[in-house]
């Protein structure tokens, strides 16, 4: 009987602890997610004309004009962004969603009236991954085009197009919860 408790003590030991290896783990693969995430949105921010810059801070207050009018010369907006968190865990809010608006804004040059084979090979150099949307996303876009979404770290890359292949929409958003994860997107 000694044994047997002894060798049940041991084996549960033994999972707690690689629970608990798991777990340091993971935190540490999610640490270096937002830390190339990071250095990614620098490299996007350097090399595009977004009319704002992607985790530009604010507060639930704060308006994205007020932050960056990103007027253009006939007084339209070359952007608009969205706030919210990134990652999940932080205090503030900074803009981790921004929608082009006009031809003068630019994602590492791809453009609205861009080509979609263009943009998609661009978005290859630079090492980002297109991924199959889920039907519920694709129905949502049906009416202005097809969209499709490319992704690196917690970065996602979206466009929608029109049967021509000319980008209709373009869009770059953050989100901690898009990293790697099974079959939740599938790589094409």
């Amino acid at each position: 009987m000694k044994t047997t408790i002894i060798i049940l003590s041991v084996l549960l030991l033994l999972v707690g602890c690689n629970g608990g290896m798991r777990a340091e783990v993971l935190r540490r693969e999610r640490e270096h997610m937002i830390a190339v995430t990071l250095a990614e949105v620098e490299r996007i921010n350097e090399n595009s004309h977004l009319g704002l810059k992607l985790l530009q801070e604010g507060t639930d207050r704060t308006y994205i004009s007020d932050l960056a009018p990103g007027y253009d010369e006939t007084g339209e907006y070359l952007s608009w962004g969205v706030f919210a968190k990134y990652p999940k865990d932080v205090e503030g809010v900074s803009i981790v969603s921004i929608n082009l608006q006009s031809e003068e804004s630019h994602i590492f040059g791809i453009k609205l009236g861009d080509d979609l084979t263009k943009a998609k090979a661009i978005l290859a150099e630079k090492g980002y991954i297109e991924y199959e949307l889920k039907d519920e996303i694709k129905e949502a876009y049906s009416k202005e085009g097809s969209i499709v979404m490319f992704s690196k770290y917690d970065i996602a890359i979206h466009m929608v197009f029109d049967s021509g292949n000319t980008i209709l929409r373009l869009f770059v958003s953050l989100d901690d919860s898009l990293g790697p994860k099974g079959d939740e997107n599938i790589v094409i």
